[in-house]
């Protein structure tokens, strides 16, 4: 392939510490692979002396392609590639006769300890603590602790990227992440974040260890720099501090919610010895006034440590001016946009090659049913549909069954959800008299002997209550948006969410998703003819499925790809940026990991007036791009009546 002088440097540049600052677009998982092969074949380095780290799994799978057709599968077998946690597992694993005899903690072990830890002690719950926070707050507090090297008998580290336990006694968490520990030391179980730390534990106190691994990896070499936490820094310190060579983009560090830290790739040249750094800022990717609005975005910060590293710079011309749109309401938003979208198709534009892009995934709900009232084929495989998360599936199912009692797929979904206690023998059971009796399993669940046992009446006769009072109000033909709610009200389904979700980070989306899917059912007059919609969704979209199709996902999801035309609506407050994050600075880096995505075309879009006719203003980035007089001048018209307004941006 043919190389910028500035990748050929990366890609040259072998003993000693390099810092490879590659901006959107710029060919950095080109350098990456090309510079291992450079090292194999021309430097004469063993594969097995180099480790290369990526962020994901599918990244290292797909750079281990690349290789192989470059050096051939055997030697590019021989390089040790793959995400820090699975390499520091399989050293582990390989070279630490004690670490074989852990095992890796189930999901719902790990939840289920946690939970008993968050709620009040008694003498069922032994361990309970009383914290004051939910089992997901308290799963990311412990994460957040390990992956800055802090173990329980140390100091704990507190500060605003755990805000949600500033209000709890340092004492009480230093005992809920001492008894976590001690139950999974004696149960011979580690999890996730155990990885690093047990590699890095035995990397510090054990020298034999320490040698076998330094020895063995002469080279370092570390993709998506931006994205790593504290600790990676120190195992890498142990490992090789010498010959380090990182790649990133500290403007798309998006994932601080797993314990990313920016400052990683910001302070490399302070943290290494003699670091060179070397910039890839040409943008081969997008139009010229593309890469610079992305580039306007980043220098709006505050921060002083983004200027010193160069701006972006377009190798294409121009291209289409950006279209900066606000419209009456979300709804009219959507129509427009899909309306655009169906045009451009008419013109000649695939499917494929138009992206809309959302901060969170509860946001997708609108964008699927417009999609979907048009015809227009959508893709939502890379995020998830709205419509199968489970929160969202989980209260249809209720509406289901309250309308068809013969529902037996949503029985089987609903029964236990919340817990009832109702386990796997009694639903066993349960399925083998209603088959016996040929008739559903809800009105199998009113006859069957389990029934009357003592230790099932009080859940089953809960159950029964709720589906029966629901299908009361079917019968009365309640507004669909008003059914939901009390769908939501009668399950107590936001405690539900909020004990039951493993981190902190997922919580407000959740919520977000039930608040959205009433607010779609408002619009019906009762909930049959709101599910009846919601199957037309749902069959358009399986219709669609691996066609030619509308790319729809969350911010997140898009990085390191790229369309030729770009939507990015809902840029308004408490949105973009949102304000379930209270790092501002990350959120730029998210809207600039979008406005960068496209090649050609760009379109960016808010709403003036929310549902209950209240007005919202844009989000912060685009008050920093605007201007507020401009601003003004843009949202007048629909001040005075107007369903929309568009502004070209050059």
């Amino acid at each position: 392939m043919k190389l910028t002088d500035e990748q050929k440097e990366a890609v040259l540049s072998i003993d000693g510490n390099y810092l490879v600052m590659a901006s959107a677009g710029s060919g950095k998982t080109s350098s990456f692979v090309t510079r291992i092969a450079y090292m194999i074949q021309e430097k004469g380095i063993s594969p097995s002396e180099i480790l290369a780290i990526t962020f994901t799994k599918k990244a290292s799978e797909e750079m281990k392609k690349r290789l192989s057709k470059m050096i051939g599968k055997n030697n590019a077998s021989l390089v040790s590639m793959g995400t820090f946690h699975s390499i520091a597992y399989r050293l582990l694993k390989t070279l630490d006769d004690e670490f074989t005899k852990q095992k890796i903690a189930p999901d719902w072990w790990r939840f289920q300890i946690l939970n008993d830890l968050c709620k009040e002690g008694n003498d069922k719950n032994p361990h309970g603590l009383n914290i004051g926070i939910m089992a997901g707050q308290l799963s990311s507090f412990v994460s957040y602790q390990k992956s800055n090297m802090i173990h329980y008998d140390d100091e704990l580290l507190i500060d605003e990227n755990v805000g949600y336990v500033s209000h709890v006694s340092p004492s009480l968490l230093k005992e809920a992440y001492k008894t976590y520990e001690r139950l999974k030391e004696q149960t011979r179980q580690i999890d996730f974040d155990d990885m690093l730390l047990k590699f890095y534990d035995k990397l510090k106190t054990d020298t034999s260890f320490k040698n076998k691994v330094s020895n063995q990896y002469k080279y370092i070499m570390v993709d998506e720099f931006q994205d790593t936490s504290k600790i990676v820094i120190d195992i890498i310190k142990l490992i090789n501090p010498t010959n380090v060579f990182v790649v990133g983009d500290f403007r798309q560090s998006i994932y601080k919610f797993i314990n990313a830290n920016v400052e990683n790739i910001l302070n490399f040249g302070n943290t290494f010895d003699d670091v060179k750094t070397i910039e890839l800022n040409k943008n081969f990717r997008s139009s010229e006034n593309i890469v610079n609005l992305s580039n306007k975005i980043i220098e709006m910060s505050d921060n002083e440590k983004y200027k010193q590293f160069k701006p972006s710079e377009s190798v294409n011309k121009k291209g289409e001016d950006i279209n900066f749109s606000i419209y009456e309401s979300e709804y009219r938003q959507f129509e427009d946009i899909s309306s655009k979208i169906e045009k451009m198709n008419e013109d000649g534009k695939a499917f494929n090659e138009m992206a809309i892009l959302v901060r969170t995934n509860a946001q997708t709900a609108i964008i699927e049913e417009m999609l979907a009232e048009k015809d227009i084929p959508y893709d939502v495989s890379k995020s998830m549909s709205f419509f199968d998360r489970k929160e969202v599936l989980d209260l249809l199912s209720y509406a289901r069954i309250a309308v068809d009692q013969n529902d037996d797929v949503s029985f089987r979904r609903v029964i236990n959800t919340p817990n009832r206690y109702l386990g796997k023998k009694f639903t066993d059971d349960l399925e083998v008299f209603s088959s016996s009796k040929d008739m559903s399993l809800l009105n199998a669940i009113r006859i069957t002997p389990q029934n009357s046992e003592w230790k099932f009446r009080n859940n089953i006769n809960s159950f029964l209550r709720v589906i029966d009072d629901l299908k009361t109000q079917v019968e009365s033909n309640v507004n669909a948006g008003r059914f939901m709610k009390n769908i939501v009200r009668s399950l107590n389904y936001i405690s539900y969410i909020e004990n039951t979700t493993a981190t902190a980070s997922s919580i407000p989306e959740k919520i977000e998703s039930v608040e959205k899917i009433c607010e779609m059912a408002s619009k019906f007059p009762n909930i049959r003819a709101f599910l009846a919609h919601i199957i037309s969704i749902k069959d358009k979209q399986r219709k669609s499925k691996g066609k030619d199709a509308v790319q729809i996902m969350t911010l997140h999801s898009s990085k390191g790809l790229e369309w030729d035309v770009v939507f990015l609506p809902n840029n308004n407050e408490e949105i973009m940026p949102h304000n379930m994050n209270s790092d501002v600075e990350e959120e730029r880096r998210l809207f600039y990991v979008g406005v960068s995505r496209p090649r050609k075309e760009l379109y960016i879009s808010w709403y003036l007036y929310d549902r209950d006719a209240v007005i919202k203003q844009e989000g912060q980035f685009i008050q920093e791009v605007l201007g507020e007089s401009l601003l003004t001048e843009i949202r007048n018209p629909i001040l005075r009546g107007e369903k929309e307004n568009h502004y070209k941006y050059d």
